[in-house]
């Protein structure tokens, strides 16, 4: 089973690079100068490329498909909420920070992407109310009302921020920044993996993961504070913030350490919720679409938590 898992987790690494690699060459380039590409929706599709938009399209799938995947589970633990819906507007908060940096989207403030999430926010659970008194029969209605409105907020408004952060670091650093932010919380659960193998004898949370140890918990916060700042030396090297430097650290050591340390606490804590979720449902995995790994939750479950603090602190330090 290890081998398998780590087999896996090294594909899905190389996919997470190779999607970023692409995102962050393409906004490198221009735009053609192909007569027929003027003024068409080719152009339209080539200025949301060269502006971050595989990245993001790829979060928005793999939101959707989060979506689904969390509506599967409620429904084994006897819930009803609109996945449809839910899913839908998931994906639009993915693509709203948009219209704060596309022309083709309307005004190019970095408030109009706020505002647009707000409202589409607003937007979602009056239509999650509404379909819940619509609903026959009646039973559970708060539940589901209020299962509806979390998978919206959960899933597209966390996931959001990973966008945010790709679109508010303009260039290939945003999409490094992306992976930089990802690979420290996967990290830390790789970490938290082996050393509970090795050395995991105190359970950390018995009733919601019995697998889990207290030594494993500290081993993934070791793993991801290392992986930051290791990260932070190879980020100076990769995407350097002034031309001509040497590299060095683009994020001190100080702060990377502080950066380690936060997306290891909360993405751990991510993971002990699908954990107490998926208990409830009384299901092993969200999903079967990686082998030893689960379903797309249970990939995404500790980077969803960490996106808001991830975008506040990079965003902050380095914008």
């Amino acid at each position: 089973m290890v081998r398998t898992r780590v087999f896996f987790g090294a594909l899905l690494i190389v996919a997470l690079v190779g999607v970023v690699a692409l995102d962050a060459w393409l906004t490198q380039q221009t735009m053609p100068d192909w007569p027929w590409v003027a003024g068409s929706v080719m152009g339209v599709v080539f200025d949301f490329l060269l502006l971050g938009a595989l990245l993001t399209a790829v979060l928005a799938v793999i939101v959707g498909w989060g979506v689904v995947e969390m509506g599967r589970l409620c429904r084994a633990a006897g819930y009803q909420p609109a996945v449809g819906w839910s899913c839908f507007a998931a994906v639009i908060l993915i693509f709203l920070p948009w219209l704060g940096i596309t022309p083709a989207l309307g005004d190019r403030s970095a408030l109009a992407g706020w505002q647009a999430t707000g409202q589409w926010l607003a937007i979602a659970v009056v239509v999650a109310i509404v379909w819940t008194l619509l609903r026959r029969p009646t039973e559970g209605a708060i539940a589901n009302m209020a299962l509806t409105t979390w998978l919206i907020i959960y899933l597209g408004f966390m996931g959001s921020f990973v966008a945010r952060l790709r679109i508010d670091m303009p260039g290939p650093i945003g999409a490094w920044l992306v992976l930089y932010y990802i690979a420290v919380v996967k990290f830390t659960d790789i970490g938290a993996y082996f050393t509970g193998i090795c050395v995991g004898r105190h359970r950390l949370a018995p009733s919601v993961s019995p697998n889990k140890t207290i030594e494993g918990f500290v081993g993934g916060l070791i793993a991801g504070t290392v992986v930051a700042v290791a990260f932070a030396y190879l980020g100076g090297i990769i995407v350097p913030l002034d031309e001509g430097s040497c590299p060095r650290p683009w994020l001190p050591i100080g702060r990377a350490v502080i950066f380690g340390l936060a997306m290891g606490l909360l993405g751990q804590i991510g993971d002990l919720i699908e954990s107490q979720i998926k208990r409830d449902a009384q299901i092993k995995d969200s999903g079967a679409l990686v082998p030893t790994f689960g379903g797309v939750l249970d990939v995404i479950d500790s980077p969803l938590l960490t996106a808001p603090l991830a975008w506040w602190l990079l965003t902050g330090w380095l914008g």
